[in-house]
């Protein structure tokens, strides 16, 4: 997703079919989805001011937004795999843990007395 320059404090997003698709997702309007990624919101006071993000602040809310979606995405797998694992068993291969980086999902497995992380993304 690229952003165009619109002033000095403001911008828009080139393609919307990207929009389109997030909008889609989340069940929420393509217009909602651009102004959270090109625009914020400052309250104070009892005053509430719309303030337009530049193509540098945009492209850092467009990360952080992505990062917030694969964070929950990996918490939804997380969560899934957990709620599917049978009862304690020392001769099964368990799912112990899950450690989530932003490029990866590793689970850690038991066998026997062995330890291993492996990459399931």
């Amino acid at each position: 997703m690229n952003f165009a320059a619109e002033g000095n404090d403001s911008c828009s997003v080139k393609e919307k079919t990207t929009i389109r698709y997030i909008a889609n997702l989340l069940s929420c309007t393509g217009e909602e989805v651009e102004k959270a990624l090109i625009s914020r919101v400052v309250a104070a006071r009892g005053e509430v001011v719309h303030k337009g993000h530049t193509v540098k602040q945009a492209e850092i809310a467009k990360d952080a937004f992505a990062k917030v979606g694969a964070k929950s995405l990996c918490m939804f797998c997380h969560n899934l795999i957990l709620d599917s694992l049978p009862g304690p068993s020392i001769n099964s291969c368990l799912l112990k843990s899950i450690q989530v980086n932003p490029s990866h999902l590793y689970f850690l497995s038991r066998k026997d007395s062995s330890q291993e992380y492996k990459c399931i993304t």
